[in-house]
């Protein structure tokens, strides 16, 4: 199974371990996944140049395979941290919360070292493609730990839509910008998904705290294997004081007894102390509500500290190597993707229109698709003038206002209006029917703008037939770019799956 954006990024197989602090993405667990295949992100100390210095030396005596690390834009980190990366000439660099610049993005690549943006809107995603960086980590709000994002790329509970991936996707077109999704990915089923999505990879941090090398302390291990995707909760207790930044924590008997306390309460000093870890070699404190979760220093009341998990805890069910994760990853996911190929090739997809108008016209057209090859439309109309008709697919399938609330043509490329063998042109430029002297006309059409899945799938979109012939963009009339000057729409349907 190979992976586009594989020799941009130096991954073997799209998989990415996310930048986990205290220690947890330390140089153990970055090495594991690198030589295993993936792409591992150490989680860079802020404003510590010797200990990010130290962190990639130690990580580079477990493995001479590529990887990376993460900072923080919301902290200065540019004249420390980053100029350890630069030296070492890491791999990739994670960015999050925040901009990166185009000039920031420049000095990277300078240095030799990619720019990996994690963001969790489309918005950034514009600016992050304006930048010029090289992968977009799309992060959705199922993630575990810290989460920049509003929308959900995966279908966790509460029937929540896939929406953000696929739109970071069309958003970076042909670009050489690759995407990958993060968020409750915890399985080979999760990972195709992401691919099925338009992702070159995935990102996951809490299938990844579970494993033999991360540096997470055994107690969290262990309570991550007995909570589900019901178990987690989306809050801003754990970041008050520092860092206004919404977390995704485990739904603890700790964390339900605090969560509903007053806004005005926060991890500062006031709070009592729990317990002491060793973080980037220095001591630190844990307050109650502090944002550090237990590392495997850490002493204390472990059950009144905050546990971070996205909502794909549920499939975390063994503490294994993080070797072993990808292995099944890889393997899981090449079988998954043969049974789905199988199945397409033996039931192709089928769809079909009824056409309806006011004015006499009646029929029927069939569309069927064989795997990702051309869609075949057949049919016939009857009811039509003699002559010339333009044909076309338009957007909507709202027929509530007749034909005028379909929209207009099915065009997710932007394009100018066209003849259907033209380079430019609607995807829902289907031409002319020619119809004769009996009104009749039967519809023999193979088309590979108009498929029936992936994300310009013409399912629940309208077939319109118009009065006048499609001058097909050459006509000279000011609608010739945009409807060909086809004239009014007197007959429509909207496309449905059809059983096999």
């Amino acid at each position: 199974m190979g992976f586009t954006g594989a020799s941009a990024l130096g991954w073997d197989n799209g998989i990415v371990l996310a930048p986990m602090g205290a220690d947890i993405s330390g140089s153990k667990l970055v090495a594991a996944v690198a030589n295993a295949g993936g792409i591992g992100l150490l989680a860079s100390p802020v404003n510590m140049y010797e200990m990010t210095l130290k962190l990639i030396k130690d990580t580079k005596k477990l493995t001479t395979k590529p990887f990376g690390a993460g900072i923080l834009l919301g902290f200065e980190q540019t004249n420390t941290t980053v100029k350890a990366i630069f030296e070492e000439k890491l791999a990739c660099m994670q960015v999050y919360w925040g901009d990166y610049t185009k000039e920031m993005v420049d000095e990277a690549h300078k240095n030799g070292v990619k720019v990996l943006h994690q963001l969790g809107s489309v918005a950034d995603a514009e600016k992050a493609i304006a930048a010029g960086v090289d992968c977009i980590i799309a992060q959705g709000v199922e993630a575990g730990g810290h989460v920049i994002g509003n929308v959900c790329i995966t279908l966790p509970q509460r029937h929540i839509v896939i929406a953000l991936v696929p739109r970071i996707v069309d958003l970076v077109g042909d670009r050489n910008i690759s995407v990958v999704a993060a968020g409750s990915i915890a399985d080979p089923r999760g990972f195709v998904a992401a691919l099925a999505l338009g992702a070159k990879g995935v990102c996951m941090g809490t299938r990844f705290i579970a494993t033999k090398e991360s540096y997470a302390n055994d107690y969290y291990k262990q309570q991550l294997l007995h909570y589900t995707e019901a178990d987690t909760d989306y809050t801003d207790l754990y970041s008050r004081a520092t860092w206004t930044a919404p977390t995704r924590v485990l739904n603890t008997p700790f964390h339900q007894k605090w969560k509903p306390v007053p806004q005005d309460v926060s991890n500062n000093e006031e709070q009592p102390i729990v317990g002491y870890s060793i973080i980037h070699g220095g001591e630190t404190i844990l307050r109650r509500f502090a944002g550090q979760v237990a590392n495997q220093t850490t002493a204390g009341e472990l059950e009144n500290m905050v546990m971070y998990g996205g909502q794909g805890v549920g499939l975390v069910t063994q503490i294994l190597p993080a070797g072993d994760i990808i292995k099944s990853f890889i393997e899981g996911a090449q079988k998954i993707i043969k049974e789905l190929g199988g199945r397409s090739q033996v039931k192709p997809i089928k769809a079909v229109v009824l056409l309806k108008s006011t004015e006499g016209v009646t029929g029927t057209i069939y569309f069927t698709q064989e795997g990702d090859g051309p869609t075949n439309v057949t049919g016939s109309i009857s009811g039509l003038k003699p002559g010339l008709h333009g044909f076309h697919i338009h957007a909507l399938g709202d027929t509530t206002n007749g034909c005028m609330s379909t929209g207009p043509h099915f065009n997710p490329a932007g394009k100018d209006h066209g003849a259907p063998e033209d380079e430019t042109r609607h995807a829902g430029d289907l031409g002319n029917l020619i119809v004769g002297k009996d009104g009749k006309v039967e519809v023999k059409i193979v088309d590979k703008q108009i498929p029936l899945t992936g994300p310009n799938s013409i399912i629940g979109r309208a077939v319109v037939v118009h009065a006048d012939p499609d001058d097909l963009g050459k006509g000279g009339h000011e609608l010739s770019k945009t409807t060909g000057n086809a004239g009014a729409r007197i007959a429509c349907g909207i496309i449905g799956l059809q059983a096999n």
